[in-house]
């Protein structure tokens, strides 16, 4: 075997090992590989947490919700619903707390008089993002400004955890 056909031997081997390296859509469709257990895929987040608002102002016990290690949450739309009934001149906030990976956090608040849903817009998300860390954590707490509340409140997260 010549010198040239050794070395293009070798050549196709190495294309041969990573070949089988790579991770393809049809190998996570087919259910040979699952997304969670890869490193370079992303996998659809969604999480609802449902904080039981504190009185007089002060905030109550914030709902974390958490990444896997290593992982970082990635927020593309949150949706914030106040229920139950406000009380005359009631006003309930809702706080979104993201925890970053270098231990600083950034948050970010939204108020109501009455029942319903908002959702934040992309200044507002960008208000929860950081560069060159990413998200671990997101708290959701809540706060009213009534000394007793009927109200309830939630927020659910939909983004990616990368």
């Amino acid at each position: 075997m010549s010198e040239v056909n050794k070395k293009l031997d070798k050549i196709i081997k190495k294309l041969e090992m990573w070949e089988r390296r790579l991770i393809t859509d049809k190998d996570i469709a087919d259910g040979a590989i699952t997304p969670i257990k890869t490193n370079s895929l992303g996998v659809h987040w969604v999480r609802t947490a449902s904080p039981t608002p504190g009185v007089s102002g002060a905030y109550g016990t914030a709902v974390a919700l958490v990444a896997p290690v290593n992982k970082s949450i990635v927020p593309l739309s949150v949706s914030l619903t106040w229920g139950g009934t406000f009380g005359t001149g009631e006003t309930v906030t809702i706080r979104l707390t993201a925890k970053f990976s270098d231990g600083t956090s950034a948050n970010i608040t939204k108020s109501a008089t009455a029942t319903g849903t908002v959702l934040l817009n992309p200044a507002d998300l960008q208000g929860l993002m950081k560069d060159r860390v990413y998200i671990k954590e997101i708290d959701v707490d809540s706060s009213s400004s009534a000394a007793y509340t009927s109200v309830t409140t939630s927020a659910t997260i939909y983004g990616l955890q990368l």
